[in-house]
């Protein structure tokens, strides 16, 4: 329950600190930025759900987690700062700001559906279990890493709702290549575990994005 508590902290400050930062309590009256929050509730909602034992717990695995939300906070930060500074990138557009929410739902169901389909194999550490399998139902028949693409969306999806270009490519630029680094990591360590079994694996599927990529 303490680790659950501690994540689910470490979530909602990533969120939540850039928008009291960008303009106190105040700024939780505009509907944007409720939204935005309400983002922001659900995602430490759902990371808090892992077992325990899903949790990084190794100081590497912890340092990529820590490195990964300093990304999100950056990104975040940039988006609340660009919503109350308005330098004319995006548009100011309701159906911007819809698209972002939409991202972020899409998002937000996909990292739970993967999450919850590789089971007990999930986990925030890079590791291979005694019993570990090569799960391919649900999501995970067309993609190899849809909790990262749930996670992609997020962050695609959250500076648009506050119709902020400069925050997309914040969370482009600085968490996409830890992104790259970490899936081919991953898969170099599933290939040496499983052998020829994940390599056909890998010509059935994509990386992120079904049919794509």
């Amino acid at each position: 329950m303490l680790i659950r508590l501690f994540n689910f902290a470490l979530y909602f400050v990533v969120a939540a600190l850039p928008i009291a930062a960008g303009g106190g309590i105040q700024i939780l009256s505009e509907p944007r930025i409720q939204v935005f929050a309400l983002v922001g509730l659900s995602w430490a909602v759902l990371e808090s759900s892992l077992k325990p034992e899903q949790f990084a717990r190794k100081s590497f695995d912890v340092g990529w987690v820590l490195l990964a939300l300093f990304g999100v906070m950056s990104g975040i930060s940039v988006s609340v700062w660009e919503y109350r500074n308005p330098i004319g990138g995006l548009p100011r557009a309701d159906w911007l700001a819809a698209l972002g929410f939409a991202l972020c739902v899409l998002g937000l169901a996909t990292r739970y559906a993967a999450i919850r389909t590789l089971g007990k194999f999930f986990s925030y550490e890079l590791k291979v279990q005694g019993d570990h399998r090569i799960v391919q139902e649900g999501l995970y028949r067309y993609i190899r890493h849809p909790s990262y693409t749930g996670f992609g969306l997020i962050l695609l999806g959250m500076p648009l709702i506050l119709n902020s270009g400069l925050g997309l490519l914040a969370m482009i630029g600085l968490v996409g290549g830890g992104f790259a680094i970490r899936i081919a990591w991953e898969e170099n360590v599933l290939i040496e575990h499983f052998g020829d079994a994940y390599r056909e694996y890998q010509k059935k599927t994509k990386r992120l994005i079904p049919f794509v990529w």
